[in-house]
């Protein structure tokens, strides 16, 4: 094989492999009422490609929560400004209307997305529930079901992040994950319900499923992982957590391609590790920008594809 022609491949290799693994990631800011979207392959000072943000979008009042990206849309939760699911396409950028909304919730939180149904973390008086929805539903429509978990031994507090794998809903109320058939309906106990042994999740906002492992983050600056056969109380298989790791509110999370993903709130960074790192571990890399100052939420891109970034 020439020169030539041996750097032309190499050169169409590399190509490939940043194609398949670089990819848009998609970050809340509940300060700035915005969804900005970066390159993963773009660190640690990365260029916006996409910044969502003004009066038009409706994310407003400092309450932009849920975030779920399914099929080349954005899903977005907006809880005490509008009371609303927002939904955009995911190349929305400036001051856009969205191009659907669900008006009929109460202080929507967590979102996720699977097939042609939308699960949105809602909760009234305190108690948490998840209304589920047509995808293409828009305004002030009720919900086709309603999965609630109210018990004398386990019942759902504020709902704050939902995920989804396979047939299963998970469902995060700041301090234990409930796990529900994604079918369920009305007032169900969970089949199975995941909690740390030794020291209590608190404000456990992170969740996300990948595989066979269930990541948690909480307000204790850690990040934990867990069988997603776990039932009970138990102590993670890993914990991502001290001085060097650099988390600092991590509640985010979003796991891809053999990397975590995680917001830090109280730094104004994200952190990207290893699926495989433990313990006080630093960060392979971080990003930052102006556009975000508290991050929060985080999402990629979900439906059984990958969406390349355009590096």
């Amino acid at each position: 094989m020439s020169r030539s022609v041996f750097s032309l491949f190499f050169v169409l290799l590399l190509g490939f492999a940043v194609s398949a693994y670089a990819e848009d990631l998609y970050v809340v800011d509940v300060r700035t009422d915005s969804i900005t979207t970066i390159d993963t392959a773009d660190h640690p000072d990365p260029a916006s490609k996409r910044h969502l943000a003004g009066t038009k979008t409706l994310l407003t009042s400092a309450d932009v929560f849920g975030l779920c990206v399914y099929n080349n849309e954005l899903f977005a939760t907006n809880d005490h400004g509008h009371h609303a699911l927002l939904v955009f396409d995911v190349t929305a950028t400036g001051n856009v209307d969205p191009k659907r909304k669900i008006t009929s919730l109460t202080y929507p939180h967590g979102v996720a997305v699977s097939g042609d149904e939308v699960f949105v973390g809602d909760t009234i008086g305190g108690k948490g529930q998840i209304k589920v929805f047509n995808i293409d539903d828009s305004g002030d429509v009720g919900p086709k079901r309603t999965i609630s978990c109210d018990f004398g031994d386990v019942s759902l507090g504020e709902v704050w992040t939902l995920a989804i794998s396979g047939s299963e809903l998970f469902v995060s109320d700041g301090t234990k994950i409930c796990i529900f058939d994604k079918t369920a309906s009305l007032n169900v106990r969970p089949k199975r319900v995941i909690e740390h042994k030794t020291t209590a999740f608190t404000g456990a906002y992170g969740l996300a499923v990948e595989g066979d492992v269930v990541y948690v983050s909480d307000s204790r600056n850690r990040i934990m992982t867990f069988p997603i056969s776990t039932n009970g109380a138990i102590d993670p298989t890993a914990t991502i957590s001290g001085g060097s790791t650099g988390l600092n509110s991590p509640y985010g999370l979003a796991v891809k391609n053999g990397y975590i993903y995680a917001s830090q709130y109280g730094s104004g960074k994200i952190n990207a590790y290893k699926t495989t790192d433990n313990l006080d571990v630093e960060p392979q890399w971080t990003y930052t920008s102006g556009d975000f100052s508290s991050p929060f939420s985080l999402a990629m891109e979900s439906g059984g594809y990958v969406r390349p970034s355009d590096h």
